[in-house]
């Protein structure tokens, strides 16, 4: 500890001697850590948009191919709503909708307790 104090104390001197050094190279650091950092900044936003597009252009691939298979419960819970009505496909939704009427489900009962969680779905449009 002893050390590391004595060294900061002959840094401070050395600076203080030679001021005349260590005020330009001070400002060059300073102008050379603002230019990494602004460059950093730039590097991390062209990332960031990288990924936003590719993102885009995953979620284009997914609309535009058929739908994966849809796999049902053997019976329809809330929590099988909340977890997987916001992000079916949009081509799933009218065989699920479907089997919904099918296993007795009135457009009533769909509307109280289906739509909420399908119009949290950003991908479908529901057609009157």
């Amino acid at each position: 500890m002893l050390a590391v104090f004595v060294a900061i104390i002959f840094v401070i001197a050395i600076v203080i001697a030679y001021w005349y050094v260590a005020v330009p190279v001070l400002f060059v650091s300073a102008a050379l850590a603002v230019g990494v950092a602004r460059v950093n900044k730039e590097r991390h936003a062209e990332r960031i948009a990288a990924f936003e597009q590719e993102e885009a252009e995953s979620q284009r691939r997914w609309l535009e191919a058929p739908p994966p298979q849809l796999l049902l419960p053997g019976r329809f819970t809330e929590n099988w709503f909340a977890s997987n009505v916001p992000s079916l496909h949009p081509g799933q939704v009218p065989d699920f909708l479907e089997e919904l009427r099918e296993r007795g489900w009135t457009d009533e009962r769909i509307q109280k307790r289906v739509m909420p969680y399908l119009a949290m779905n950003p991908f479908y449009v529901q057609r009157s």
